[in-house]
């Protein structure tokens, strides 16, 4: 038999070419080190309890594989915290670990299903939570509501409360942030606000666009985010919105929030969904098959934190009904009270949308789509793609295939042209809302 670290090294080529991305494979296997061979398992050792429940969960069998590849020998896989425990000292820590998952919030990095639609954004939070201050500083995350980020500002938070106590986490929203310090300088008591927001080693800030245009919040916040970035302490930022689109925000504001990694999560794909649907469910207890979720699935079109909601009202039907597992015809009952026709109707699509400003601009729909550039096509399509951008949880790409298959980047200009003609074009700022309007009633 090869050495065992030789077995792994050559095990790793076989999972490089297998895995999905190069991302996942830092984030979640690079680190695993082996230590020994125990009655036909391989024992490996990890540096976090999140990385160990991954390895197991997700990637065990593509690295019992890729052993058998090397070896021609089916090992099973241990893994543990940490070097090398003896029995005795591995089942106080397993029992510890029990307690703590008990005691932890429900937003963990353990519950947050991973998919190309947010890998980066996981990543990147995980990081920030093994070592906060270095590197990604500050994190800014960004996307549309109910998608996941307050989710992972919590797990981060809840990382560092277990892995880090001694460090000082403040959780806050911007709107609270605001009433908070208008509230001091009311009281004349800005020293004590301005010393909960500077003596803390982690701060979180949620939704921080609510601070746009408010000066005397935006410049409190600047001396904030200076005091705490020069003392090497982390900031974690969300928004609806990366910096340079936040409309009205200063631009001091706009570098400083640029300075470390922004990373944007996107609408889960279908694959994400139903696997977010598996974890929500698991969460509440719910008896449910795989069948009945990508059943589910295919026929619900909600953000992530609606799903969660839509799953407590299909539990409380499922146990009046008194099911022991819950049932397509439960599912589809409470489809119907939970999301109206009326709603249904309402849905705004990319299709309805190139309608109505084809419509209203007097061109043709097939126009809007096709590569066409002189100027009256190209404004109704810049529009096309800002309603699309502002009505719809798209995301650029999936956008950008409406429109003959554009890229991000041509997205993203459409969208700031536009949000120009807002500032300088009456009449097409007129056209804009009216089609907004129309379309949202």
């Amino acid at each position: 038999m090869l050495p065992l670290n030789d077995i792994w090294k050559k095990a790793c080529e076989y999972i490089i070419e297998e895995i999905s991305s190069p991302v996942s494979y830092r984030t979640w296997i690079e680190g695993a080190t082996p230590y020994k061979v125990k009655n036909g398992n391989i024992y490996f050792a990890v540096s976090t309890t999140v990385n160990k429940n991954m390895i197991e969960s997700r990637y065990s069998e593509l690295i019992i594989n890729s052993i058998l590849e090397v070896t021609g020998e089916k090992y099973g896989i241990e893994v543990t915290i940490g070097e090398e425990m003896d029995d005795e000292a591995e089942e106080k820590n397993e029992k510890k670990e029990n307690v703590t998952s008990k005691a932890s919030s429900k937003y963990t990095f353990d519950n947050f299903v991973v998919g190309s639609s947010n890998q980066f954004a996981h990543a990147a939070a995980l990081a920030v939570a093994e070592t906060p201050g270095y590197g990604y500083n500050p994190l800014f995350i960004y996307g549309g509501s109910g998608l996941g980020k307050t989710h992972l500002m919590h797990a981060i938070e809840n990382f560092i409360h277990e892995n880090s106590p001694k460090l000082k986490t403040t959780f806050v929203t911007a709107e609270t942030f605001t009433i908070e310090m208008v509230e001091a300088v009311q009281k004349k008591n800005t020293e004590a606000f301005r010393e909960k927001y500077r003596k803390t080693d982690v701060l979180f800030v949620d939704d921080i666009h609510f601070i746009a245009g408010k000066v005397s919040t935006e410049e409190e916040f600047h001396n904030t985010f200076n005091a705490l970035f020069d003392s090497d302490k982390q900031i974690v930022l969300t928004s609806d919105r990366p910096p340079e689109e936040i409309q009205n925000l200063a631009e001091r504001l706009v570098t400083r929030f640029s300075w470390g990694v922004k990373c944007d999560i996107q609408p889960p794909e279908y694959e994400t969904k139903v696997g977010i649907l598996k974890q929500k469910a698991k969460d509440q207890n719910i008896n449910i098959s795989t069948e009945t979720i990508i059943y589910i699935s295919d026929n619900i079109n909600i953000n992530v934190r609606e799903l969660e909601g839509f799953l407590t009202t299909l539990s409380a039907y499922s146990k009046v009904k008194r099911e022991e597992e819950v049932t397509k015809e439960t599912v589809d009952y409470v489809i119907s009270k939970y999301i109206s026709v009326k709603e249904e109707e309402k849905t705004v699509t990319p299709k309805i949308i190139i309608s109505a400003v084809a419509k209203l601009f007097r061109v043709n729909e097939d126009d809007i789509t096709s590569k066409r550039k002189t100027k009256e096509i190209v404004i109704p399509r810049q529009v096309s793609i800002y309603l699309c951008k502002n009505l719809t949880e798209l995301s650029f790409n999936k956008i950008g295939d409406y429109f003959g298959g554009k890229d991000h980047s041509t997205v993203m200009h459409a969208v700031k042209k536009v949000e120009s003609y807002m500032e300088t074009d009456p009449e097409i700022k007129e056209k804009v809302q009216t089609l907004t309007k129309d379309l949202t009633n």
